[in-house]
Formats: structure tokens, C-alpha cells, sequence
């Protein structure tokens, strides 16, 4: 259990489909202490490499997690 923000985040993939077909993806990253989204990213697709860069900018705003939910 986190003790504070920022202690633990939790990663997700959700992927659903529009209306005109297109499939879009989001990555959402979650700080498991207030549950709150710190990141949301809707895309198309989402590559191996974008991950990497969004967590790398978001460790660089938010701060490094101690561990990852």
C-alpha cells in the first residue's frame, strides 16, 4: 500500500473502436495513492518507443515512483 503520492503508479492499456471504425488506444498511468490519472495518452496506435518516452517525461515532471503498482 502507498503510503503517499507518488509512491506507486499503476499502468494501463485500454483500446476501443469509433463509430467510423478507426481503433484508438489510451495508456493511462494512475498514482496508486490518490488514484488520480497523472497520464492519459489517446492514440492510434502506441508503439513500444512512445511508451518509453512517456514514461521518461513523466518520471522527468512527476518524479520517480518507488515502485510500480
Amino acid at each position: 500500500m502507498p503510503e503517499q503520492s507518488g509512491d506507486t503508479w499503476s499502468m494501463d492499456f485500454m483500446c476501443d473502436v469509433l463509430v467510423d471504425k478507426w481503433r484508438f488506444c489510451t495508456l493511462n498511468i494512475i498514482d496508486d495513492f490518490i488514484l488520480e490519472a497523472i497520464v492519459v495518452e489517446a492514440v492510434y496506435t502506441i508503439p513500444a518507443i512512445w511508451v518509453i518516452q512517456i514514461l521518461e517525461r513523466t518520471i522527468h515532471e512527476q518524479g520517480k515512483p518507488t515502485a510500480f503498482g
